[in-house]
């Protein structure tokens, strides 16, 4: 099947929004960034025609020099299982590739097709999780923000935190994952994200979540330093938090582990999908 590819451009909404309107019962986060991907000035946001007709979309992103996400990918229900998503990924590496300060290439995915096509162009399994989300709560807590005098003492915490480890490096930025730099954490850390909880024995990063309708109330969890059997009793004392900061509702995301699934049920918090996402990664 002859396909075309061409960058997207403003005028391609109407056909966007007809492909992702059969997609998580319409409530994609695609149309609601859909003009800010087409502003976009680095990477590539690709169309793919078929007879004159959008059948397919993906996105090439550049985060920093050396650090690349592919996003995005979405094929109108006529089109599929006709490999376009396999051939708009080809064609993204294949950009990706030609960067002078290439680095890493990174994907978050969970659908069958797309683990498929993962494994087809050599990508590695970094890790999987899944989201599990609790009600906030008029309850005391324990965190306090972190100063701006603090902020050697705080990075050094995430540096040394498993999860740290256990994520290469990455932090969530809402379903996107980026390496969390010393110079990134300052920057959050200068937002106001950045909070130290229990008198050091854990720092936590906010994140406002804006992917879905309402999800301005939820208070997400960018990243979390601290030991593996202290992280139920952090995001418990999380509930009393996401109150006081006007949020009706927490999240997480943590392996599919059935332990550590139990330990977050006993303190509130319920699996909020089966699926797992895993992030994917190209050198």
């Amino acid at each position: 099947m002859p396909l075309r590819l061409r960058p997207v451009t403003l005028a391609d909404r109407p056909a966007m929004q007809a492909i992702c309107d059969s997609i998580w019962d319409g409530e994609d986060y695609l149309p609601r960034v859909f003009a800010d991907w087409v502003a976009h000035p680095t990477g590539q946001f690709v169309a793919g025609e078929v007879e004159g007709v959008l059948a397919a979309l993906a996105k090439l992103t550049c985060f920093a020099p050396g650090e690349y996400w592919l996003e995005g990918f979405r094929t109108h229900p006529a089109y599929r299982g006709q490999r376009l998503a396999v051939r708009l990924c080809e064609h993204l590496v294949g950009v990706w590739r030609q960067q002078p300060e290439r680095g890493a290439l990174r994907i978050l995915t969970g659908t069958p097709p797309m683990l498929k096509i993962c494994d087809q162009l050599g990508f590695q399994k970094l890790f999987g999780f899944t989201f599990v989300g609790a009600a906030a709560l008029d309850q005391p807590h324990r965190f306090k923000p972190v100063a701006l005098t603090e902020t050697e003492r705080a990075w050094e915490m995430v540096r040394q935190a498993p999860l740290y480890r256990a994520w290469h490096g990455l932090c969530e930025t809402g379903w996107r994952l980026r390496c969390l730099t010393p110079a990134f954490f300052a920057e959050r850390l200068a937002a106001g994200a950045v909070y130290q909880w229990n008198n050091w024995t854990g720092v936590w990063l906010t994140l406002d979540y804006h992917d879905v309708p309402h999800d301005g109330e939820v208070c997400g969890t960018q990243f979390v330093a601290v030991a593996p059997e202290q992280q139920p009793s952090l995001l418990a004392d999380l509930r009393g938090l996401a109150y006081a900061l006007g949020k009706q509702r927490v999240r997480w995301l943590p392996p599919p582990d059935p332990a550590e699934l139990a330990a977050l049920a006993a303190v509130g918090y319920e699996r909020l999908w089966d699926e797992v996402e895993f992030c994917f990664e190209l050198r």
